[in-house]
């Protein structure tokens, strides 16, 4: 089995060798982990529409405010609700192979974010009743100084793994470490898959516009984890 060992890393590290005329070998490292979600985006819409301008633009201002009254009581601010989309546009409809215009439509897209999950949980259900609002989608995130210590732990595993590889190809080969000549990453972060809720509410807003609870539905809304992966590059000088 040694034998066979031996044969191919001196075979790798002959090619990768001869390939770069600098006497150097490439490994990767890779190191993953999965953190509790402690920071979300919650993405709203105001999507409207009506005959004319002037009674969209009155209905967009009545919704916003309580819309806006609502999130002004769990504490947010306006200067806290980012606005990610407008649009304004004349509405149309395909009748008798033609559009026809039957008046105008409004989109507004805004997020918010926060730290605290179950307060997310009570705006979501407070807003749920009004018309003219649809609840979107919940992104699960970390704070950035969470994701800066578990990014942490995640290069100090991969370059673990990167050495540990390095290591066992020169004692294979008899080689001996000179120097490691270039370190680069490749990120990979994401999210678990998103609960059911999501469709639930979007659901919900068309289909029971006066909420969960005279629709008789239950949401469980729980955190999810962020899954983070990391791979070091990692080039390293023999002798």
């Amino acid at each position: 089995m040694k034998k066979y060992i031996f044969l191919i890393a001196s075979f790798l590290i002959f090619n990768l060798a001869y390939a770069s005329d600098t006497g150097s070998i490439v490994v990767f490292g890779e190191a993953e982990n999965s953190v509790l979600s402690d920071e979300w985006q919650l993405n709203l819409e105001f999507a409207m529409k009506e005959r004319t301008r002037d009674n969209l633009i009155k209905e967009y201002n009545k919704t916003k405010e309580e819309v806006y009254k609502k999130l002004s009581s769990f504490g947010i601010k306006e200067t806290d609700i980012k606005t990610q989309g407008f649009a304004l546009s004349p509405w149309y409809e395909w009748e008798n192979n033609s559009n026809v215009k039957k008046g105008y439509q409004l989109s507004h897209s805004i997020s918010l974010k926060r730290d605290k999950f179950e307060v997310m949980n009570k705006i979501i259900m407070a807003l749920t009743p009004i018309n003219g609002i649809n609840i979107g989608y919940m992104a699960h995130m970390l704070k950035t100084e969470t994701r800066e210590k578990e990014m942490n732990k995640l290069y100090a595993k991969a370059y673990a793994s990167a050495m540990t590889k390095i290591q066992a190809l020169l004692d294979a080969s008899g080689k001996k470490l000179k120097r490691i000549e270039m370190i680069s990453e490749d990120l990979n972060n994401s999210t678990a898959p998103m609960p059911m809720y999501d469709k639930a509410m979007n659901m919900m807003s068309k289909a029971a516009p006066r909420g969960a609870e005279e629709a008789n539905i239950n949401l469980s809304l729980v955190p999810l984890d962020v899954n983070l992966g990391l791979n070091l590059k990692v080039v390293a000088a023999f002798e």
